[in-house]
């Protein structure tokens, strides 16, 4: 499969703090993007419902004007210790667009609206009765088995993904194998029903410099622990929610950390022989998971 949209900037950070009602951005080196294109801003509180979809209205260099003006502020000037914790900002928009649609017309309103109620039947799920959650949080997957090339960038998947079936994603290595030169770089996985990117039985795929925003369960999946060699790098990810296909998409705390969410994690690492490097994390229970069960996890008293 070849996919190679028009290159753009996947994303940057802000170079200065953001005020609500800010009506520009100022991020940390120049970008392309353009009038109309989508962007996620996010959150930098400890609510990630301030995480917010806004539009370009102009570009210069590094300052970006947007069509309407912030709902929330977005720290740009971190002054603690290690890595900048600026709020990130990344596109969503591409001019290659694969989508599953969840209404009849197809509109960007009444798909909205359609993610809005999957994301409240998740809300209400009954893990004994997935079936509602099914029924509506249903959009397209891919699906790349041994002997496949798999080369996208600079492409936009939407409304992918379907609820509570096991492989089912939007992007998916399955049983692959050494599948050295393929990859998915410089995208954009947004309001998604089950994960981002999947990597199951597989060796040796790129992922990088890709906006995941808007999911259920773990965002970025290494899924049996028989993944090697694969190389996850500079990935933004941007929201992923509560899901329901394995106990860790929802898992709490322990004992004192009975009220503290800890899944879905941005990265859901089962094998340490993979690459993670400069990635992104905002609004997940977890930014990286690694578990190495020696035991049954039928019971799901994990901690991350």
């Amino acid at each position: 499969l070849e996919l190679h949209g028009r290159p753009k900037v996947s994303w940057k950070r802000l170079a200065a703090p953001a005020s609500a009602g800010d009506l520009v951005l100022h991020v940390d080196s120049a970008v392309d993007w353009s009038f109309g294109e989508e962007l996620v801003v996010g959150s930098t509180s400890a609510d990630r419902e301030e995480s917010e979809v806004v539009k370009v209205a102009a570009v210069e260099g590094s300052t970006i004007t947007l069509q309407s003006p912030l709902a929330h502020a977005h720290e740009g000037r971190f002054r603690g210790p290690g890595v900048a914790l600026n709020a990130p900002v990344g596109l969503r928009s591409h001019n290659i667009v694969v989508r599953g649609r969840m209404t009849e017309s197809g509109s960007e309103e009444d798909e909205r609206g359609a993610f809005l109620r999957c994301q409240l039947a998740y809300e209400k799920l009954d893990i004994a009765n997935p079936d509602p959650v099914r029924d509506i949080c249903f959009g397209g997957h891919t699906f790349f088995v041994q002997h496949s090339v798999v080369h996208l960038e600079h492409i936009e998947l939407r409304s992918m993904g379907q609820a509570m079936e096991m492989a089912r994603y939007p992007v998916h290595w399955h049983l692959a194998g050494n599948s050295s030169g393929s990859y998915i770089k410089s995208s954009s996985i947004h309001n998604s029903f089950q994960r981002c990117t999947t990597v199951h039985g597989t060796s040796d795929v790129l992922v990088a410099d890709n906006v995941c925003h808007e999911t259920f369960g773990h965002a970025f999946y290494l899924e049996d622990g028989i993944e090697t060699g694969n190389t996850f790098h500079h990935n933004l990810v941007i929201t992923a929610r509560e899901g329901g296909s394995v106990c860790t998409d929802f898992a709490v705390g322990l004992g004192a950390r009975s009220n503290v969410q800890i899944g879905p994690s941005g990265f859901w690492i089962t094998n340490p022989d993979n690459s993670f490097t400069e990635n992104h994390v905002v609004g997940c229970g977890t930014g990286y998971w690694f578990t190495f069960p020696l035991d049954d996890m039928d019971d799901c008293v994990l901690s991350p």
